[in-house]
């Protein structure tokens, strides 16, 4: 992944597992990893993913259901990351 990312940010490990499953089944880049330390979230993991692929990711996780705390743009430069919400919580 490069310096801008996305990252989707769960409540529960199961939503997580669900959601990862669901992505790689999709044939989506992705990788769970802990949360960011200035990121609330309930479960601690998150899904990092291509953010060429936001439209399909989007799509997929209101398709499914999937309830998440939040989904945002990440842009990494050296060891300082900046979080831009794109999309606050959804309940599945």
């Amino acid at each position: 992944m490069g310096n801008d990312f996305g990252l989707v940010v769960f409540d529960s490990t199961h939503a997580a597992i669900q959601t990862q499953t669901l992505f790689e089944q999709a044939q989506l880049k992705n990788r769970m990893l802990t949360t960011p330390g200035n990121l609330s979230a309930g479960c601690g993991l998150s899904i990092y993913f291509d953010l060429a692929d936001l439209a399909q990711i989007t799509r997929l996780l209101q398709q499914q259901q999937v309830t998440y705390r939040a989904l945002y743009q990440v842009h990494k430069d050296g060891l300082h990351s900046q979080y831009q919400l794109i999309k606050n919580e959804v309940r599945g």
